[in-house]
């Protein structure tokens, strides 16, 4: 971006503030908004902590798989290889 652009952009800025400042900030939100930022809120509260909950809970259960699947294979391991005392070199 070249300097000339931002002296440019800077009143943009300096109004777009002025605007929302005006407009949304001092704005008195009436009860029917007040109580959708509050569904909004309690719903995203919601969607998130349940993602982050699946997340771990999901990752625990993966590894959990994973261990069992490794100590079944050692066991198919361990009956695959001869005992010696079976051999009878024992």
């Amino acid at each position: 971006m070249k300097i000339g652009n931002l002296f440019l952009l800077s009143p943009l800025l300096k109004w777009g503030e002025f605007l929302l400042s005006r407009t949304i900030l001092e704005r008195s939100f009436g009860l029917k908004a007040k109580i959708t930022f509050l569904i909004i809120f309690i719903v995203v509260g919601v969607l998130f902590i349940s993602g982050y909950l699946d997340f771990h809970l999901s990752k625990k259960a993966q590894i959990d798989l994973f261990l069992d699947r490794n100590l079944y294979i050692a066991k198919q391991i361990d009956i695959g290889i001869p005992d010696e005392r079976r051999m009878g070199n024992g």
